[in-house]
């Protein structure tokens, strides 16, 4: 009985050491995660504080007679050092940002890259590129010089061809491309905007040939445009502070007409409606004998550095320190957008559908920056 109540007293006395281990949590072990580079690269998409765009309350001089159900949303914003150009190839649900040092695809769904590729060589450039008709391929100039055909699926180089000594080695500005089936496109090249005259030649890939079309002895590049029935090419250039447009037939090269605008763009029944800031006015111009159709007065902050329509042509986008959107049938302001930081101009490409556009600021620059919009329609 004796050594019964003993053991009792043991137990008792052991109880509380066994409760205070069983509290004490024991330390869990740091887990190793391995460092792994990221296979992708994910876009910065637009951060929750960034301003949702407003609509103009000021009433423009010229008003739009229905209301700014339109504007523009903002899903997306990167950098892309010296791009350019954009290229949309709704086919393959893919958009294609060219620089002078890279080629890059990304989905369109998703905002996300999927292919990029680089110059052959260390010291080569994209100097201009474009999207062949079918959107099967992607034809770039390179300096070299040559033109490398690559596949708009997956990057890969499919053809490569010299550029022939008579077609010379200037600086590529921008190409445009003709979708009847012989691989044939327009460039406009200049190797100095202030010196340098703006070299205009049409090229054959396929044979490969290349014939010169005009040589501009004044003013710096803007925009190289072809018409929907592509039967007229048209160069802006900024010549003085009117600027200058210029028409040829795309059949034989033959110059058609000089016009004054800063800027230009080819509504989808072919009508070309150039900002005139001498005039103050959006003119509308028929191709055929160049005449005036129509004249608007127009607001349009000493003239737009660039301008397009929407493929319905419902709408006219232009590009000046910020996006503006205008009703075409009025000159009316229907949406604005600053972009302060637009100190070197833009370029905007609006998708095929209509839903997206695509602008570059500061466009060929080391901070050239990319903002991914979809337009929203009410």
């Amino acid at each position: 009985m004796k050594k019964l109540s003993i053991l009792w007293l043991v137990i008792f006395l052991m109880m509380p050491a066994c409760n205070l281990l069983a509290n004490t949590p024991a330390p869990i072990p740091t887990l190793p995660f391995p460092t792994l580079a990221p296979t992708v690269t994910p876009l910065p998409i637009v951060l929750p504080d960034t301003p949702t765009p407003q609509i103009l309350t000021a009433t423009p001089i010229t008003p739009s007679p229905t209301p700014a159900h339109v504007s523009l949303k903002k899903r997306a914003r990167w950098t892309h050092p010296m791009a350019y150009e954009a290229l949309w190839n709704l086919k393959f649900g893919r958009f294609v940002i060219v620089g002078q040092q890279q080629l890059t695809s990304y989905l369109v769904a998703e905002v996300k890259k999927d292919w990029s590729v680089t110059p052959e060589t260390s010291q080569g450039v994209f100097q201009a590129a474009s999207l062949s008709s079918n959107g099967n391929f992607i034809v770039t100039f390179d300096l070299g010089p040559a033109v490398h055909l690559y596949d708009t699926k997956t990057g890969e180089l499919l053809e490569k061809k010299r550029v022939l000594s008579e077609c010379g080695n200037t600086s590529l500005r921008q190409s445009v491309y003709l979708s009847n089936g012989m691989k044939e496109l327009f460039t406009a090249a200049q190797d100095h905007p202030l010196t340098a005259p703006i070299e205009i030649r049409k090229w054959g890939i396929a044979p490969y040939r290349c014939d010169w079309i005009a040589s501009i002895q004044s003013g710096a590049f803007n925009t190289l445009l072809l018409s929907p029935d592509e039967r007229f090419l048209v160069l802006v250039s900024a010549v003085g502070k009117t600027g200058q447009v210029m028409v040829w037939n795309t059949s034989d090269g033959r110059s058609l007409c000089t016009i004054p605008g800063t800027a230009a763009a080819f509504h989808r029944d072919g009508r070309l409606a150039v900002a005139d800031m001498q005039r103050g006015s959006l003119v509308y111009w028929k191709m055929e004998g160049c005449r005036i159709l129509s004249e608007l007065p127009w607001a349009s902050y000493d003239g737009p550095q660039t301008m397009t329509f929407t493929p319905n042509g419902k709408y006219l986008l232009t590009f000046r320190q910020g996006i503006q959107i205008w009703d075409p049938t009025t000159a009316g302001l229907l949406w604005e957008r600053s972009i302060p930081e637009a100190d070197s101009g833009g370029l905007l490409r609006v998708s095929p559908d209509g839903k997206y556009l695509l602008s570059i600021t500061n466009p060929g620059t080391w901070n050239a920056q990319i903002d991914f919009w979809s337009i929203e329609t009410k």
